[in-house]
């Protein structure tokens, strides 16, 4: 095919691996080595990539799979291989606020709102969206109950569900029993709620 003219963007379907199941290695020539199909498009004398059939992943952000592998570019005469980049760590994550009390029998409660970016909130949109808003109240309940077992999470919200543009923000009340311990006029409290009794990353002490 004829290259585009002037003005015209060079955009094309391009063979890509996928690196949950395989790491891509140009040198082997099966199918299965790249067949996820995602969209190039050459701006400022690089290639872009975009994955407009993803319905819950941002503009310009592909599935975490098609990243830091290859893409097949096809060319009037040899296809070239191309390397797609990482997507930037500081993309994807969680913003958690919350604005809490602790009574005097050790029980947290108060006002929470997540909010989640790139490959963070595409995963919760996958896991949310199909779901009734009664069951999203419940796997937002068991989330939270990995680390607090004693959670009672109430009037959950989810906003920005189908608007990927936005973070995916997630708000609810929350309330732990028996929260902070309690040792004769003292209560112990772990300020970072939402990692209590998580286990430490780094336990050995050689690594």
């Amino acid at each position: 095919a004829a290259l585009p003219g002037p003005g015209v963007l060079d955009a094309r379907f391009v063979p890509a691996g996928k690196r949950d199941a395989f790491l891509f290695d140009p040198s082997i020539t099966e199918p299965f080595m790249a067949d996820d199909l995602i969209a190039a498009v050459q701006l400022d004398g690089k290639w872009t990539y975009f994955d407009p059939g993803a319905s819950y992943l941002p503009f310009g952000l592909l599935h975490w799979r098609n990243t830091v592998t290859g893409a097949i570019i096809a060319q009037p005469k040899n296809a070239k291989i191309e390397s797609i980049p990482a997507t930037p760590a500081t993309d994807s994550g969680i913003v958690r606020k919350a604005e809490l009390t602790l009574a005097v029998d050790g029980t947290l409660e108060g006002e929470v709102t997540f909010d989640y970016t790139g490959h963070r909130a595409n995963a919760e949109r996958v896991s949310l969206a199909p779901k009734p808003a009664s069951e999203r109240e419940d796997m937002v309940r068991e989330e939270i109950q990995t680390t607090l077992k004693l959670a009672e999470i109430s009037d959950l919200k989810v906003e920005n569900l189908q608007d990927t543009a936005q973070p995916l923000k997630v708000t609810f009340h929350l309330r732990v029993p028996e929260y902070a311990e309690r040792t004769g006029s003292r209560l112990f409290v772990q300020p970072a709620a939402f990692q209590k009794n998580e286990p430490p990353q780094f336990a050995e002490k050689k690594r």
